[in-house]
């Protein structure tokens, strides 16, 4: 999953924790996606595109291996090894954030008009397209989709028509845009419940 947050920044910036999967299972996952390409975006850096159309519900990236949730840490850990708040964790509880884990997809960038949006299940994630995409374009997603906490912030850089200027929590989204993905099912599923 990602960082999925200017990974390519932080990744120069932020230290590498112990923990990383092994390569074998990166690789598995290039594999498994042969025509996604990472190259330079006009605004944010590095990003990932797709080198064929693809269909909007499809799958780009499918990580259901079992090992998502036995990567996330609780935020107070996760800061302790050094990761950023703001760069790098993907939030997917309450408490419960992924790192980097040095895979393509750490470099999916933010869009207030994206691309897909990552669905968490039972066995880890699917990243879906969300509409149709041509060959050639770039794989992102909402960020705020994924921020629960009411303090989080980031200057969103997309770029688009509609582009928010600030990254912030979904519940700051407007409300027909937050049924759009909640209806996409590309919404945390911490969000949909207070925490216990």
């Amino acid at each position: 999953m990602s960082a999925w947050r200017d990974a390519a920044t932080a990744r120069r910036r932020s230290p590498q924790p112990a923990g990383l999967p092994e390569p074998r299972r990166q690789l598995a996952m290039l594999v498994a996606c042969p025509y996604l390409f990472v190259g330079p975006t006009a605004r944010t850096g590095m990003g990932v595109f797709t080198a064929r159309p693809v269909a909007a519900g499809a799958a780009i990236v499918v990580d259901e291996d079992g090992t998502l949730q036995r990567r996330a840490l609780p935020l107070a850990a996760a800061l302790a090894q050094g990761w950023d708040l703001a760069h790098d964790l993907f939030q997917i509880g309450h408490d419960l954030f992924l790192p980097p884990r040095g895979c393509f997809d750490d470099l999916f960038n933010h869009s207030c008009e994206p691309s897909g949006g990552w669905r968490l299940t039972q066995e880890g994630a699917r990243f879906l397209a969300i509409r149709d995409l041509a060959a050639g374009e770039e794989i992102t997603y909402d960020y705020s989709c994924h921020l629960v906490s009411p303090g989080e912030r980031m200057v969103c850089a997309c770029g688009t028509a509609s582009c928010r200027a600030v990254i912030g929590p979904f519940a700051g989204l407007p409300r027909p845009l937050q049924a759009r993905y909640r209806g996409l099912g590309v919404v945390s599923p911490a969000l949909a419940a207070p925490p216990a």
